[in-house]
């Protein structure tokens, strides 16, 4: 019975991947279609890395690009360098770079990889729900929970960073949990390394290594010496890509990506307190904080991200009146976890019911007052969205990464209020009847 129970499972989370698989394929195949968007511009990044070794875009144009990648002629093909770019984090499309540099086929063997990166996300998961004590079964379903969650189903489809950002939290989450139970130093290491590469991959996840990492150190009472060594290495990561961007553009200020000035200038004008919400990914208008007078056409990105800051901060200091109304705003609505605006499907209802339940999670964390690895984990998610939120903003497809964290705070808080057991009791009358019926009568 119970191998035909996994078998059946196993078969439903494969056709689900593989219909993902065939989404995400088609959708570069169709010739017709629009290539636009966030995903499309990492697959251009990554070309440029792969034919130039330079981080920005060739002149080509997307269609030709995707088009060559398809055919096989990226390969055989020369490119001339358009220009450097700093918009996106490096992890994702230095990835791809791989991939379109050793195979004709490029696109399919990429989404190939993802996928069984995916399927590796998903043992390294279970791996850590092993460490904890789970059981063997326990430890499967929240497994295939990790793999046909409705986050990672609507976010794999496509070459959006999200998926692969999943993956990183994943191995992030499994290194937090070694150093958690043994703070040897390569625990402590790999939890800063894996932690630094989380923000290259998502810079969204700015805050959320540092304060995974301070709070296990505080509340675990570990050497100090850890501290030197998680810490540093965290921003070793970081600051290597930092390094990077001040040698590229050296008369401009630190900064991970250039899209800083925008993101801030989205979370700060005066409309947000009426256009912010949790589902939009642009939110709120970020031009809303330009002056009458500034010119962008002839500003590059660097230019313009500066010039989005500067005026943020100029509207933060001129209209004091409005911090609270904005502020309310957005931490109501990083929270919230029902859609403000309406969209629609199966996936997003279901991640709908999900959200609920983490937000239950969050109350019960806080209210038992207690900093096991639960409450660790459930604060750590607190605290981080609320830094990110109020010096940006937070939407709910932002947030996609870190699902395997919530995934972990459900099965820790079954287990915590004994339902994992209820659940055992139920399986195994279901199982007994089911023996029943098959058995021959006499």
């Amino acid at each position: 019975m119970r191998k035909v129970f996994w078998f059946i499972v196993s078969v439903i989370t494969l056709l689900m991947l593989t219909y993902n698989f065939r989404l995400g394929v088609e959708a570069f195949h169709d010739t017709n279609g629009y290539f636009g968007g966030d995903s499309v511009d990492y697959i251009l990044v990554g070309a440029s890395i792969a034919k130039t070794g330079k981080y920005g875009h060739l002149k080509s144009t997307p269609r030709e690009i995707i088009a060559d990648l398809n055919s096989g002629e990226f390969l055989k093909k020369q490119y001339e360098f358009g220009n450097y770019s700093t918009w996106r984090p490096p992890i994702w499309p230095a990835f791809l770079a791989i991939f379109f540099k050793l195979f004709p086929n490029a696109l399919l063997m990429a989404h190939l990889v993802k996928f069984l990166l995916i399927l590796g996300g998903a043992y390294l998961f279970f791996r850590t729900l092993i460490l904890l004590k789970f059981s063997v079964s326990v430890s499967r379903i929240f497994a295939v929970f990790y793999l046909i969650h409705p986050t990672l189903q609507l976010y794999s489809r496509t070459f959006l960073s999200e998926s692969f950002t999943y993956l990183i939290m994943t191995i992030l989450l499994f290194y937090a949990v070694r150093t958690w139970q043994d703070s040897n130093k390569i625990n402590v290491f790999m939890t800063g390394l894996t932690g630094g590469l989380v923000v290259l991959t998502h810079p969204y996840y700015l805050a959320l290594p540092s304060v995974l990492i301070g709070l296990i150190f505080l509340i675990n009472k570990f050497k100090v010496t850890n501290y030197f060594i998680a810490f540093p290495v965290l921003t070793f990561v970081i600051g290597f890509w930092v390094l990077r961007n001040q040698m590229i553009y050296p008369e401009n200020g630190l900064f991970i990506t250039s899209s800083t000035g925008a993101v801030m200038a989205k979370g700060w004008n005066a409309k947000v307190p009426e256009l912010h919400n949790n589902v939009n990914g642009d939110l709120a208008d970020e031009g809303l904080v330009l002056k009458p007078d500034d010119q962008m056409a002839r500003l590059d990105e660097i230019e313009r991200s500066e010039l989005y800051q500067k005026r943020t901060k100029e509207f933060i200091t001129e209209n004091l009146n409005l911090i609270g109304p904005i502020l309310i705003r957005k931490l109501k609505s990083a929270f919230n976890p029902i859609r403000e605006i309406s969209k629609p499907g199966l996936l997003q209802n279901l991640n709908e019911l999900h959200r609920i339940l983490i937000l239950l999670i969050f109350i019960y964390a806080l209210f038992r007052r207690k900093l096991d690895l639960l409450g660790v984990i459930a604060l750590t998610i607190i605290l981080s969205t609320i830094f990110i939120t109020i010096l940006t903003y937070s939407g709910l497809r932002f947030r996609s990464g870190q699902v395997p964290f919530e995934i972990l705070l459900i099965a820790l808080t079954l287990k915590e209020l004994g339902l994992l057991n209820y659940i055992r009791t139920v399986k195994c009358s279901l199982a007994c009847s089911f023996r029943k019926k098959m058995s021959p009568q006499k």
